[in-house]
């Protein structure tokens, strides 16, 4: 009876021996394994964004607003008004292309688009409006008014150095996300 208690012990502490090495293998294993860097692991890393925006502008601008329409002193509508716009540019990340090889990682982002331009309604000031006996629909005067300081946002701000920083901040956010995940690879950014 003691020789089959001790036969048991024994297997017992095999068992036990052979599930701790084991463990500790696949923690071993585990923990200096490298994961494997291809497009797919790349793109996962990308994948929760849909727009990248990287930069802003505050523009502060004057229009002149002249209803076209409208006859002079009975329905036509003309002001100034001052108003703030911010835009925002950056890119779309379905766009963005990705290549592993061996020895470098190649992501190949679109150049920084316009993604806003937002007049803040708050700021808007009007000046030297026109007396009109019968105004014409001042909502509408007002909505054209703001498409019109859309245009003169794109026309009067300074747009292509908003685009050029967009741009440049694009790649140092690329850099950043990805220098750390590609391993001892080179990160080649290109802008097309």
């Amino acid at each position: 009876m003691k020789k089959l208690a001790a036969f048991g012990m024994k297997k017992l502490i095999t068992a036990a021996i052979l599930i701790m090495v084991l463990v500790g293998g696949f923690l071993v294993f585990k923990h200096f394994r490298k994961p494997v860097i291809t497009n797919q692991f790349i793109s996962n890393k990308l994948e929760n964004a849909s727009d990248l925006v990287s930069a802003k502008m505050i523009y502060n601008g004057l229009l002149h607003y002249d209803d076209k329409k409208g006859i002079m002193i009975i329905n036509k509508d003309s002001f100034a008004m001052t108003y703030r716009a911010e835009l925002t540019a950056g890119i779309d990340m379905k766009k963005v292309k990705i290549k592993v090889s061996d020895d470098k990682v190649t992501v190949t982002i679109p150049k920084s688009k316009i993604k806003n331009i937002n007049i803040d309604e708050k700021s808007i000031k009007f000046y030297d409006q026109s007396f009109a006996l019968f105004k014409a629909n001042q909502k509408q005067s007002l909505l054209d008014a703001i498409s019109k300081a859309k245009e003169d946002v794109q026309k009067k701000g300074d747009v292509k150095s908003l685009l050029k920083r967009a741009d440049q901040q694009t790649a140092v956010i690329f850099k950043g996300m990805l220098e750390d995940n590609i391993q001892d690879r080179k990160l080649v950014i290109q802008q097309k």
